[in-house]
């Protein structure tokens, strides 16, 4: 399955404790967020997220 949609660092690792995706789309707020936290620190946070559910 595919997400994207209001995707962020406050819900994607909710969503992913509970579905299986295997992409997903977070083009908008990755541009807010790399506003408010720079870029560097909003990648590293998404790959932690990310790591926690990879097969």
């Amino acid at each position: 399955m595919n997400a994207g949609h209001d995707l962020n660092l406050d819900n994607l690792e909710r969503l992913l404790s509970h579905c299986h995706i295997s992409e997903v789309s977070i083009g908008h707020a990755f541009t807010i967020e790399c506003i408010q936290y720079g870029i560097i620190e909003v990648i590293q946070r998404y790959l932690v997220i990310c790591e926690k559910f990879k097969e």
